[in-house]
C-alpha cells in the first residue's frame, strides 16, 4: 500500500494546489472552468443507445441511516375524505389535489448532494479568499450558492469502479483510494480522465446499503479517496468528482484536515462535489457494455443562497438581491448599537460596511448610557475591555471591536465586511465589496454617518433611533 502524505504535506496544498485567481478575481465557477463548450459537444457525442441511468438516491421520509435529519413532509392538502358529502378540495366541489411542503438536510450521509464552493470554509475564507460572513443564517451564501451552475452540468463522465478492481462487494474501510488505484482503474476500463470530466469512484457501499438497507450503518469507518489523490486531481483538471460514500475516508487520518478531499478540494482548488452518489446501476451498464465513460447531466436546483450566481464579469449586473427590515451602513460606535437594540426587540438588520474608529482615548460611560446598553447584554460583553469598573471606562475603538464582536455571534444581525453602500432611493440601494455587487432592499436605512461619534453621544442617539424605528415599523 503507498505511503499516506503527511498532514504537513496535506496542509501544504492548501496553497500549491490553490486555484484562487487562476480564472480571475471573481471566479465562481471553480474547476467547472475546466468543463468548455467543446467539452459539452464531445460529451454528447457519446450518446449511442439512449439509456439513462440516475446517480441518485430515492429520498424518504423518516428516519434513513446517515441522515442528520430526518426529511420531513408535511401534505397541505390531500385525496382523503373527498367522497363525503359537504367536503371540498381547495379546487372546489368537483376537482381536486394534492400540494405538500417538503423539508431537509442536505448535506451529511443520506442524500445524494451537490457540495457548492460556499460549503467549507479555511481559516475564515471560502474559495478564492472570500469571508466566510458572506454565508448567514438570515441571508445563506451570498457568494458561491449554487447558483453558480444554474444552467446545470454536462460532460463526460468517467466511472472508476475501484471495488470491481479489487475483486470485492465493497472496499474495507482501512482501504483507501490512491492515485495508483485510479490509474489501475483506468487501465482496467480502458478509459484516461481528461480536464473537464466528472469522475465518479465506486467502493460499493452502495450495495451494501442496498443490502442491510435500515440496518446499514452509514456512520461506520468507510473507504474513500486519500488525500493524495488530491494533486492528481488538480493534474488531471477533474471539473468535479463523486462517490457512493462522502469521498473522504472516515476517519482520513488527520488531526488538522479531518476532511482532506472536502478542505483542500472545495477551498483551495474550487473542486465541486457530490457525495452519496448511487452507483450501482451504473456500475451494471457500464459492464454490461464494458463502456465506463458516458454523457454525464446534473440539474441543480435553483435555490438562491444555497451553499454564486453566476459566472461574473467586471461589469456584471447585480448577481443577488438582500431584503432585510434594517440596513445599517458605516462607521463608529453607533452604527453598532442601533443594530444591537433593534436586534434586542427583535428585528433583523443587515450591519454593513462598518469599521472602527481608532480613538483609544478611555472614555467614562454615562448612567444614562449603561442603562442603554445593560437590558441587551452589552455591559457584561464590554468589561474585559474596560480600563476601569468603577467608574466605567473604556477605550471607543474597545467598545467597538467588542460589540461588533457581539453583533457577529447575534443571529437577528447579518454583518457584511468591506462593503460600499451606494443609495439609489431612500432605503434602497446596492452593495459591493469591489468584485460583486448585490441590490439591497430595506424597510428603514440608518447612516451612521448621520449620527455623532462621541461614544456617549452615539450610544443616546442610536438608541432612540432604534426606537423609533421599531416602532415605526411594528
Amino acid at each position: 500500500m503507498p505511503t499516506p502524505p503527511s498532514e504537513e504535506q496535506v496542509l501544504s496544498w492548501m496553497d500549491e494546489l490553490s486555484n484562487w485567481g487562476r480564472w480571475g478575481d471573481d471566479d465562481r465557477l471553480g474547476t467547472l472552468n475546466h468543463l468548455t463548450a467543446a467539452k459539452r459537444v464531445a460529451a454528447a457525442q457519446l450518446v449511442t443507445e439512449g439509456v439513462s441511468v440516475s446517480c441518485s438516491w430515492d429520498i424518504r421520509t423518516g428516519q434513513q441511516p446517515g441522515a442528520t435529519v430526518e426529511s420531513q413532509r408535511y401534505m397541505l392538502s390531500t385525496g382523503l375524505g373527498l367522497e363525503e358529502e359537504g367536503r371540498r378540495n381547495f379546487m372546489g366541489a368537483r376537482a381536486g389535489g394534492a400540494q405538500e411542503f417538503i423539508g431537509m438536510v442536505f448535506h451529511g450521509l443520506d442524500v445524494t448532494h451537490l457540495d457548492s464552493l460556499a460549503h467549507l470554509f479555511w481559516d475564515g475564507k471560502m474559495y478564492g479568499g472570500e469571508p466566510s460572513s458572506l454565508v448567514s443564517d438570515r441571508h445563506g451564501a451570498l457568494k458561491h450558492d449554487v447558483l453558480a451552475v444554474q444552467d446545470g452540468v454536462t460532460t463526460r463522465g468517467v466511472l472508476l469502479d475501484i471495488a470491481r478492481l479489487r475483486g470485492v462487494d465493497v472496499l474495507d474501510a482501512d482501504d483507501h483510494i490512491y492515485p495508483e488505484d485510479l490509474e489501475a482503474a483506468e487501465e482496467a476500463a480502458g478509459v484516461r480522465c481528461e480536464p473537464g470530466d466528472v469522475l465518479l469512484v465506486r467502493t460499493g457501499e452502495g450495495g451494501a446499503r442496498r443490502r442491510e438497507k435500515r440496518e446499514y450503518n452509514a456512520n461506520k469507518p468507510r473507504s474513500g479517496y486519500q488525500a493524495a489523490c488530491l494533486p492528481w486531481l488538480h493534474e488531471r483538471g477533474i471539473s468535479m468528482i463523486g462517490s457512493d460514500v462522502a469521498q473522504d475516508p472516515t476517519p482520513a487520518g488527520y488531526r488538522t484536515v479531518t476532511m482532506p478531499i472536502h478542505m483542500v478540494g472545495i477551498v483551495a482548488m474550487g473542486l465541486w462535489l457530490i457525495d452519496n452518489c448511487q452507483l450501482e446501476e451504473l456500475a451494471d451498464a457500464c459492464a454490461q457494455r464494458n463502456r465506463w465513460e458516458f454523457q454525464f447531466m446534473l440539474s441543480p436546483i435553483r435555490f438562491q443562497g444555497v451553499r454564486s450566481t453566476r459566472s461574473p464579469s467586471s461589469e456584471a449586473p447585480p448577481v443577488a438581491s438582500i431584503d432585510t427590515p434594517l440596513l445599517v451602513v458605516g462607521s463608529g460606535p453607533a452604527a453598532l448599537v442601533v443594530a444591537k437594540v433593534a436586534s434586542g426587540h427583535g428585528l433583523p438588520s443587515v450591519l454593513a460596511g462598518h469599521e472602527a474608529l481608532q480613538d483609544r482615548t478611555p472614555v467614562v460611560l454615562t448612567n444614562q448610557a449603561q442603562t442603554i446598553l445593560r437590558p441587551h447584554g452589552v455591559l457584561d460583553v464590554l468589561r474585559p475591555y474596560a480600563v476601569s469598573q468603577d467608574p466605567f471606562a473604556i477605550a471607543p475603538v474597545d467598545f467597538e471591536n467588542g460589540l461588533k464582536h457581539h453583533c457577529v455571534a447575534d443571529m437577528l444581525i447579518t454583518v457584511l465586511d468591506r462593503m460600499t453602500f451606494r443609495p439609489d432611493g431612500d432605503t434602497s440601494g446596492s452593495l459591493s465589496d469591489g468584485r460583486t455587487t448585490w441590490d439591497v432592499r430595506a424597510d428603514a436605512l440608518v447612516d451612521a454617518a448621520d449620527l455623532p461619534i462621541g461614544l456617549n453621544d452615539a450610544v443616546q442617539a442610536a438608541a432612540q433611533l432604534a426606537e423609533d424605528i421599531v416602532r415605526q415599523l411594528s
